[in-house]
């Protein structure tokens, strides 16, 4: 067998240079990529003060569902000491796990974990971030097998009413077991064929929800390799999230004002904006039970209003329903990974 090695070049120019590390773009970013960039990171979280027992115990009950073993519970334990650190990464709920880069990201989560905690002397965990939350059940409902030398794509029949949360999208176990057979019948018999239709059928059973059934699927693959996942709609969660939430209610102007600014402090040197951002932008979503809606702020009416204009708040308002509704906000593109980090 012969194997040859190429370099594909990187298509984005911004990326390019950061990898580079050349100016301008290394100076976007805090940390520089050295051998030593772990070692910085790890040194900055331990100035920091997290709520690491909370965050354990909402990761512990949450994974309750799903198969785990020793390691898994060794993760927990070492999430909760006050030295830990955490490689983190995340993607949607895809049906069957979704695309194959999922299962790429994870392997990836894991080994860094591994080899940080090896190099640095100090527990590292490797955690996955369901986005649980999203509403975009198109881009998760199918798979594509192969059929004559051609993709074809299997959809998965129902659709959530409205912008629900994926979370929140408990299908049919009956149409779920019959598209389950038929993604397998396109695969065609293979060695393993019935050990992963059992194993298939046996997490569309147990779970109620796609997000269920993806954390099911992923914990029966990993379990053994001390991963911890969770859900980014958990309402645990979201509990513990309720004064992040509050800061970002509090300065959502500011945000917004601070994004455009840097986003056009870019675009001076020559590259395109990486977000599309409406300066009228709060970066934050109102679930009603029925829809994920995107806030807006009116300054001149100093109030929060959803895209569609059915739902309007001051920010007093929307502060008294983060107290006693936290699970009805969640976060855009923009506070997401304010939320991941804090």
């Amino acid at each position: 067998m012969v194997l040859e090695s190429i370099a594909v070049p990187a298509t984005n120019r911004f990326a390019s240079l950061y990898i580079d590390q050349q100016d301008p773009v290394k100076d976007f970013f805090h940390y520089p990529i050295t051998d030593e960039v772990f070692a910085l990171r790890h040194t900055d979280l331990m100035e920091r003060d997290f709520n690491r027992e909370g965050l354990a115990q909402c990761i512990r009950n949450y994974m309750k569902r799903f198969p785990v073993s020793d390691k898994t519970n060794f993760s927990l334990e070492k999430l909760a000491s006050p030295k830990s650190a955490v490689v983190i990464g995340g993607q949607q709920a895809g049906l069957l796990t979704g695309p194959l880069y999922t299962i790429h990201k994870i392997i990836s989560i894991i080994k860094l974990a591994e080899e940080q905690e090896r190099e640095m002397g100090v527990p590292v965990v490797p955690v996955f971030w369901i986005a649980g939350e999203d509403h975009d059940f198109l881009e998760i409902n199918h798979v594509y097998t192969e059929n004559q030398k051609k993709l074809r794509k299997i959809s998965y029949p129902e659709l959530p009413y409205e912008k629900v949360m994926a979370s929140d999208f408990r299908y049919d176990k009956e149409k779920m077991h019959k598209w389950i057979d038929l993604v397998v019948e396109h695969l065609g018999e293979r060695e393993h064929t019935k050990e992963t239709m059992h194993f298939l059928h046996a997490a569309a059973e147990k779970g109620e929800t796609v997000t269920d059934m993806f954390s099911y699927i992923i914990m029966a693959l990993f379990k053994e390799y001390g991963l911890l996942v969770i859900d980014s709609a958990d309402r645990q969660l979201r509990k513990l999230e309720v004064p992040l939430f509050q800061e970002l209610i509090d300065k959502a102007e500011i945000l917004t004002e601070t994004v455009l600014n840097q986003q056009e402090l870019i675009v001076k040197h020559g590259f395109g904006r990486a977000i599309e951002l409406d300066q009228h932008a709060s970066n934050l979503f109102y679930y009603d039970g029925n829809e994920r809606l995107l806030l807006e702020w009116d300054p001149a009416h100093n109030r929060f209003m959803t895209k569609n204009g059915e739902h309007s708040f001051s920010k007093a308002e929307l502060q008294d329903i983060l107290t006693h509704h936290p699970e009805r906000f969640s976060n855009n593109v923009v506070t997401r990974p304010l939320m991941q980090e804090w």
